[in-house]
């Protein structure tokens, strides 16, 4: 009961968390977009993309093995979750530091468009060496990473609004990103002192993860490239003013989808420690109730974004964004998709360590995505680009799901889109409708909000009372107590 417990708390903290990070780019995209621009925003786009490949080199698969291997220690003796730490944070290092070498190297000797930009942005790199958030999410500490990125966060904003003030303060705006990143991940070993200690390592000791994380990273560089190589072909194909216009959809999709993938960040430390001692039949129950949770959620965010979006965007964004409407919609489509990639990813594969399986599905995605973006956007510019993009997820869903049809009850999964997708589609065309007789505006958005958000709940609060949802159940329970009281 105390782990169920705990699993809640962690997931609300996560949530809350990811709230924020959904909240404070609300607060600030109006703003940047006004004040940088176009342009501005497609050149930091761009050089964050690239420098984001060599940010994945320097993690190398890190954050999932790294989380996996803490859970499967924590609960051993003191000795044998220091070795694991200590062994596993040095073979980080160790190439973190190479990464870092060589995109020194690039921005010094090779780039030459957007040179200063770039340099800053190598902040991000440096930031890579010392991040250990893999040891706190393998010990479910959610609280402490999620109360210091909070603080982080919102002194970052303030930063922002204080002094970006022009077009040519891109570099000021880039270093703030940066160092935001940086300090977030340095405070935290301020704290780590008092669960793990470093301890003498040989380099036997240190090596041997080199193999297991090289296999994550694989699938890691992969997933990189099908995330961030539309941009970087829009960079090459179209002009910065488009590829603006992409990262502020692309920008909404990815803060929306944290939402859904807080509920997986809880999971894989729990259910690697479920499969790590045999409790398979708790780890389906869990896997079963989550499903249908995502789901209602997963739906509710992309015909909930895609109905307002007509409306939002252009509030948000300003003038010179038209084009970020129509991606918007497009892209919303990935919502459902990715919530349930994520789910397998963090609910199965990792947990029982079926790296391959992952390796095999996220370099399908990378692959089609790179194809379709070199044809889609010759033909339909940025539009090609979020078709690539939605394709390469659904592809990464079919290899991730198929080799897993016999342990894994895939249809009684599934079943749990039908009402969700209903619900969906009722609550838009609800939506687009208001959005005729309203006038546009922040009032005229928030009435929209308001008539989907009632829509889609009153249908699936009804849905979930009749499947007698876990987490659902176990939620009602506690507020009728608290009625009684």
């Amino acid at each position: 009961m105390a782990k169920k417990h705990r699993i809640k708390v962690n997931f609300i903290y996560q949530l809350a968390y990811q709230i924020l990070l959904v909240i404070l780019p609300l607060v600030t995209a109006p703003y940047i977009a006004r004040v940088l621009g176009p342009e501005n925003n497609g050149i930091y786009t761009y050089t964050h993309a690239i420098v984001n490949y060599f940010v994945v080199f320097a993690a190398l698969g890190i954050e999932a093995y790294g989380n996996r291997l803490i859970a499967q220690s924590k609960n051993k003796d003191r000795q044998t979750l220091n070795k694991a730490f200590s062994s596993v944070f040095w073979m980080h290092f160790i190439v973190a530091c190479a990464a870092a070498l060589v995109y020194f190297v690039y921005v010094t000797v090779i780039a030459s468009r957007y040179r200063q930009i770039a340099v800053i942005q190598g902040i991000w790199v440096l930031a890579s060496i010392i991040d250990i958030n893999w040891l706190f999410f393998g010990l479910e500490e959610f609280k402490l990473t999620v109360t210091r990125n909070t603080i982080i966060k919102l002194v970052t904003v303030f930063c922002i609004f204080a002094f970006v003030r022009t077009r040519d303060q891109l570099w000021l705006y880039t270093l703030i990103m940066g160092m935001g990143t940086f300090l977030s991940n340095a405070v935290l070993w301020g704290f780590a002192r008092k669960y793990v200690l470093f301890t003498r390592v040989t380099f036997r000791e240190i090596i041997v993860h080199f193999k297991p994380l090289v296999i994550l990273f694989l699938a890691v560089i992969a997933t990189s490239i099908y995330r961030m190589i539309d941009k970087v072909m829009l960079g090459w194909y179209s002009d910065m003013s488009n590829l603006g216009s992409y990262e502020y959809a692309d920008r909404m999709i990815k803060l929306v989808i944290t939402l859904i993938t807080a509920l997986g960040t809880v999971m894989l430390p729990r259910m690697s420690a479920l499969y790590a001692e045999g409790k398979d039949e708790q780890a389906a129950r869990y896997m079963n109730s989550t499903s249908q949770f995502m789901f209602v959620m997963a739906f509710a965010l992309a015909f909930g974004l895609a109905g307002i979006a007509d409306e939002f965007m252009p509030t948000l964004l300003g003038p010179g964004y038209e084009g970020s409407v129509i991606l918007t919609k497009v892209l919303c489509i990935s919502l459902p998709i990715m919530g349930w990639n994520n789910l397998v990813r963090t609910q199965v594969l990792m947990p029982k360590e079926k790296d391959r399986v992952y390796i095999v599905a996220v370099w399908a995605g990378a692959i089609v995505n790179i194809i379709l973006n070199y044809l889609f956007i010759h033909w339909y510019g940025p539009i090609g680009a979020a078709i690539a993009t939605v394709a390469a997820y659904a592809v990464v869903g079919v290899f991730q799901t198929y080799p897993l049809k016999k342990e894994l009850p895939v249809a009684s999964y599934l079943k749990y889109v039908f009402i969700p997708l209903i619900s969906g589609v009722i609550m838009y065309v609800c939506v687009r409708a208001v959005s005729r007789v309203l006038k546009p505006g922040i009032a005229g958005i928030a009435v929209e909000i308001l008539t989907g958000a009632v829509i889609y709940l009153a249908i699936n609060l009804v849905y979930l009372m009749r499947s007698k949802n876990e987490v659902f159940e176990d939620v009602l329970q506690k507020y009728k107590k608290k009625l009684h009281k």
